[in-house]
């Protein structure tokens, strides 16, 4: 991220010059203009949770608010699915987990297994004797699709945690955010 201008600067290789390359990502190849970009949370009214976390159980998240689109044919049908079209994509996903003990998110596609692209493995405390804590699976990568293809961000842990498991609020007078 350059000085936290949201640009990503990527290396590649080129093999016809044989060496690599500093590919601005920002500005389209080619095209003279920026890329698209999609941007979907979920969010919930102040001091609302993220919901019951239920061990061994894959959860999707409810990504129920479109923040930001300017891609041509990305939508979100409903239920935490969203749509988008043949392309490549720079992915940076986060999904909370509080009080479960391990977990971790995945981009996944219905069909494709284990995943489009695995999150982080996370750990947060789950016992009596010590305060619980929240942490976030993050899902970073490239995901190169041929055709349009409907995804969820999918999440599971190995402890359940009734009402907040999936976040807790912050209840500072904003709509409450959890995955993104």
């Amino acid at each position: 991220d350059i000085a936290g201008a949201g640009f990503w600067m990527l290396i590649t290789y080129d093999a016809s010059l044989d060496k690599y390359v500093l590919n601005n990502p920002s500005v389209a190849s080619g095209s003279g203009g920026s890329l698209g970009y999609f941007h979907m949370r979920e969010e919930y009214a102040n001091n609302t949770s993220a919901g019951t976390f239920t061990a061994n159980t894959p959860t999707r998240r409810n990504l129920n608010t479109i923040v930001t689109n300017t891609i041509s044919g990305a939508s979100s049908p409903a239920d935490g699915y969203f749509d988008l079209p043949a392309g490549t994509y720079k992915v940076f996903a986060t999904s909370p987990g509080y009080n479960v003990n391990a977990h971790r998110a995945w981009l996944w596609d219905g069909s494709i297994i284990p995943s489009l692209l695995e999150g982080t493995t996370e750990h947060t405390t789950a016992n009596a004797t010590t305060v619980a804590t929240q942490t976030r699976s993050i899902i970073n990568g490239i995901l190169t699709i041929g055709s349009p293809i409907t995804i969820s961000i999918m999440h599971q842990c190995n402890n359940t945690q009734a009402t907040n498991g999936q976040g807790v609020p912050a209840d500072v007078g904003f709509n409450e955010i959890y995955a993104e």
